[in-house]
């Protein structure tokens, strides 16, 4: 465990001395970061030789088979982080071209911006008076044919006012004379 930590720092320092290298005070960052490595270093080997003055009985099988599952363990280290930092660098060269691509956008000039803007409000305006003729459109058909249902609704009615009249006109030209009828032979 003890390497595994030393080997963490080892390569926390090389992440920082990268990271330094791309500052805007890269050169003394890289100095600093590689004073950093070398004193990671140095605490390891100190740490490895006060282990190996402590542990005097452990076969050097044992110590081999340690250090090469702390190697195996910083290999997989190292690997994930080289991933994230690739993770990090896709990101941050997407942002670069976004960030490009809205300077460029940000460039157009004030004719051109005057010209997108009257494209805009031409399109606008045809699109707005296309949908207003097509409202009037629907207007007048459904105008139209609510006039032809209204017809139909008052022919229906007058005929339906003409059949009462009937059946009752009827109704009283038969009622009367059965009327007379029945009160003459009663």
């Amino acid at each position: 465990m003890e390497i595994a930590g030393v080997v963490l720092g080892v390569v926390g320092s090389l992440v920082a001395g990268r990271e330094a290298l791309h500052s805007r005070s890269g050169a003394r960052n890289a100095l600093v970061a590689a004073k950093q490595f070398e004193a990671v270093l140095d605490a390891a080997l100190l740490e490895a030789a006060d282990a190996a003055v402590r542990e005097p009985r452990a076969s050097i099988d044992q110590r081999v088979d340690r250090l090469a599952g702390a190697l195996r363990e910083s290999d997989e280290l190292i690997q994930e982080l080289q991933g994230e930092l690739r993770t990090r660098k896709a990101a941050i060269d997407r942002l670069r071209a976004e960030e490009e691509q809205s300077r460029q956008l940000a460039a157009l000039s004030a004719e051109e911006a005057a010209a997108v803007r009257a494209l805009l409000d031409n399109t606008i305006a045809s699109a707005h008076a296309d949908l207003q003729g097509r409202l009037l459109d629907e207007q007048r058909e459904l105008r139209d044919k609510l006039a032809s249902v209204q017809q139909q609704l008052d022919i229906a009615r007058k005929k339906g006012r003409r059949e009462q009249l009937l059946y009752f006109v009827s109704g009283a030209l038969v009622s009367i004379p059965i009327g007379f009828m029945v009160n003459l032979f009663s």
